[in-house]
């Protein structure tokens, strides 16, 4: 039976009903719990949103072990040392963390009182930190309830590996003709078995693309394939060792983007003739780049602010291309696909405002944060976001702002280094007067 729904997050304002079922909660959060030896003297700490697929391993996990769950607050989610406070504090043993946040946990709170912390969402790659707990990396698309490999990070033989099946689940890699590879061999991954899900409530059209008849196996249970789109091999250990996505699906700012979402978009303005948007990476994060082919002599800073303007209009802020490079032809390859080698590089520069020097000590103060996590020059008036910077960004540069009364979310909506350094005094007066008036 229908146990819950979930919405993936979906770019083209369609999002996936995904119909998790009892069964397939059930059969997670058993694993779970006998894997990680839950009981009702532990307690589960509850980052992810209720919108998100983890929240059904902390909710369901507690009510079947009998621990406590404790939800964590939102204000200290991006500040580590806060964070791990919070698990001593209330005795936190278990909980769940996004791949890049849990990255950061390990570098900044070594010690720590949990028993375990389980990652997932992206690929962690190679670990170097210690941590004094049980670290488990985890894969799995929301179709397949949370996830459907695990690994403790100390046994991977390779940093691609995100571990072995849970049980009553079944992976198939397969070719494009739907032959299995060899071992080793790169393939698309199917998944069978429990905890697939029953379709998609709202998107009929997807279902046959995604859920499909399993032709090795028409036992009950394992009937219907779940085609994930993740490109997969089997690694020498028996674990799964993730390569990368089938189509273009990309993380823009922590979303998962469709690149080709945004092609169609700029072709319909009607002075484009042509158009690749790919990906670079800026800092650590990817930024989204439009080249274009196009009928008029619109010089290139008219043109991307022209583009950038349509795409922002019809699409989220994170999907408007950070740079637009005009081409007279879009080039290819012998295969007639696009020739991502020929693209021309892209100019981090342009991203920068003209520079202005800070003035105040708080402005060089801040300015000195911002070098030193984007490793580069930066003004008072350069834009934090432009910069190639995200929370986790935004939380190594409050590390070194630790005698200001700064969070992540200040950086995250103040942007330039200049109104960061206004919001502080503002909010230092701010404390000041409630001083004296509650003195």
């Amino acid at each position: 039976d229908l146990a819950c729904i979930l919405y993936t997050s979906g770019t083209t304002g369609m999002p996936k009903g995904v119909k998790i079922t009892r069964n397939a909660i059930l059969n997670f959060v058993e694993f779970y719990v006998n894997e990680s030896n839950i009981n009702d003297s532990d307690v589960y700490g509850l980052y992810a949103s209720i919108g998100f697929d983890v929240s059904i391993k902390g909710i369901f996990s507690s009510i079947y072990s009998g621990a406590c769950l404790n939800i964590i607050p939102n204000d200290i989610k991006l500040d580590m040392n806060k964070l791990n406070k919070h698990f001593t504090e209330y005795g936190v043993t278990h909980t769940h963390i996004t791949t890049q946040i849990a990255k950061l946990f390990i570098n900044e709170s070594n010690d720590t009182q949990l028993v375990e912390l389980v990652t997932g969402g992206e690929k962690l790659g190679e670990i170097t930190n210690d941590i004094n707990c049980r670290f488990i990396d985890t894969y799995g698309p929301t179709e397949a309830c949370v996830y459907v490999t695990s690994i403790n990070e100390k046994n991977k033989i390779d940093p691609s590996s995100a571990g072995h099946l849970l049980n009553n689940m079944k992976a198939y890699i397969l070719d494009d003709n739907f032959n299995r590879v060899p071992i080793g061999a790169v393939g698309e991954l199917y998944l069978a078995g429990y905890q697939i899900a029953d379709g998609y409530l709202n998107r009929p059209e997807e279902n046959n693309k995604s859920f499909i008849n399993n032709p090795f196996d028409d036992v009950e249970g394992y009937s219907v394939l779940y085609r994930t789109g993740d490109m997969v091999r089997l690694l020498p250990d028996g674990s799964l060792g993730i390569v990368g996505r089938r189509d273009s699906q990309v993380k823009i700012r922590g979303n998962r983007v469709e690149l080709t979402e945004i092609e169609t978009t700029i072709r319909e303005i009607d002075y484009v003739n042509d158009v690749t948007v790919q990906t670079v990476k800026n800092n650590t994060n990817n930024e989204v780049v439009a080249y274009v082919v196009i009928n008029n002599e619109m010089n290139s800073d008219l043109l991307k602010d022209s583009i950038a303007s349509y795409v922002g209009e019809h699409k989220p802020e994170y999907m408007v291309p950070s740079y637009v490079v005009k081409l007279d032809n879009i080039p290819l390859n012998v295969n007639g696909k696009v020739d991502k080698r020929a693209l021309p590089d892209i100019d981090f520069g342009s991203l920068h405002a003209e520079y202005v020097a800070p003035t105040t000590d708080d402005e060089k103060i801040i300015v000195d944060a911002f070098e030193k996590v984007f490793n580069q020059k930066v003004g008072i008036y350069d834009d934090f976001i432009r910069l190639g910077g995200d929370s986790l960004t935004a939380i190594k540069i409050v590390s070194h702002l630790k005698d200001y009364n700064i969070t992540a979310a200040d950086i995250l909506s103040l942007h330039t280094p200049h109104a960061i350094s206004k919001n502080i005094n503002n909010i230092e007066l701010d404390l000041d007067l409630y001083t004296l008036e509650s003195g």
